[in-house]
């Protein structure tokens, strides 16, 4: 049946399978059952970010320099592999390893994946923007099916981390099989490297402009809202919540997320842009005084409002927008 689908919604269903993960979700609970101390977590949920930093300079041209499908089979490879190290190790640096595999495996996927279904779809503006739309959409459905399945699986089996693991393993599998039946698209080398611009030129682009380096700011320092689960679910289980609490908690944001984010236009309508990118970092910042709190409901009700803001912040946060 597989095979009838066309590459378009076979890139669909690979981004949908690597998006799923049953383990980031509570992958601070599992490093704890493991006899991390907090030290430690925090060091390997660090590593992911700048694993996949470091790592995306090198990887930006390798799509064009050999071939996009290779580098998209190259990252879920990643992926696989990660698991795979997740699965069999329990040690440290092994771990550490797990997530650098991980961190290659986002890098190589980002911009490169968009790329190849470009080039797939071969046609105006219209039809690719429509089709990356529904690229996107496939990231959101695989969120919210991890949630499903993560409250599923903890709710008739428990703490049973190996097996989140496998399930995931499972089917990031599907998403290898997927992307070999995919059919690639040749490239220029020599075209390629004509048109790459270089670090030192994209510097002083980014330079000449005094809004775009205010934005890079502002943008830089938000991407510490994604560190923010390391620290609520550390204080969660400091304080004796069980998992339990982190699933539904992880699942309450997703759906709430996934509100936001397709009435994102008509909320932001009703407020200036501009005011907007002041007032939700503030708001975040106050609501992340909850896990103070040893009230569970406000701490869940805190967290979930904190990521609502998230899709708001990413509509908003782009030259284009500000006016």
């Amino acid at each position: 049946m597989a095979t009838k689908l066309t590459s378009v919604k076979k890139m669909y269903l690979v981004n949908f399978f690597i998006s799923i993960s049953l383990y980031f979700p509570v992958e601070v609970a599992y490093l704890n059952s493991l006899g991390f101390s907090s030290m430690q977590i925090t060091v390997i949920n660090l590593c992911l970010p700048l694993f996949i930093g470091i790592l995306e300079i090198p990887t930006g041209h390798l799509g064009d320099l050999i071939s996009r499908k290779k580098v998209m089979l190259y990252s879920i490879l990643a992926f696989v592999i990660s698991l795979l190290i997740l699965i069999i190790f329990r040690n440290f640096y092994m771990i550490l390893i797990a997530y650098f595999l991980e961190g290659l495996g986002w890098s190589l996927a980002s911009g490169n994946n968009e790329s190849l279904l470009k080039d797939i779809v071969n046609a105006d503006v219209n039809k690719f923007n429509k089709s990356l739309s529904k690229f996107y959409e496939f990231s959101f459905l695989a969120t919210l099916t991890s949630s499903i399945l993560l409250v599923i699986i903890t709710t008739f089996y428990g703490e049973n981390y190996t097996l989140l693991l496998i399930v995931t393993f499972i089917i990031r599998l599907f998403a290898l099989v997927m992307g070999l039946m995919i059919k690639g698209t040749s490239t220029n080398r020599k075209e390629s490297m004509s048109n790459t611009l270089t670090i030192g030129n994209a510097l002083k682009a980014f330079l000449q402009s005094s809004e775009t380096i205010s934005i890079g700011i502002y943008e830089g320092i938000g991407r510490f809202q994604f560190f923010f689960p390391t620290i609520y679910q550390i204080i969660l289980l400091l304080n004796g919540f069980p998992l339990n609490y982190i699933v539904y908690i992880n699942f309450g944001y997703v759906v709430f997320q996934f509100l936001v984010q397709r009435y994102s236009q008509h909320i932001i309508k009703c407020f200036k842009r501009r005011s907007l990118l002041v007032i939700l970092p503030i708001l975040q910042s106050l609501l992340m005084l909850s896990l103070f709190s040893k009230n569970i409901i406000i701490i869940a009700i805190s967290i979930i409002i904190i990521y609502m803001c998230i899709p708001l912040k990413t509509q908003i946060d782009s030259v284009k927008n500000l006016v």
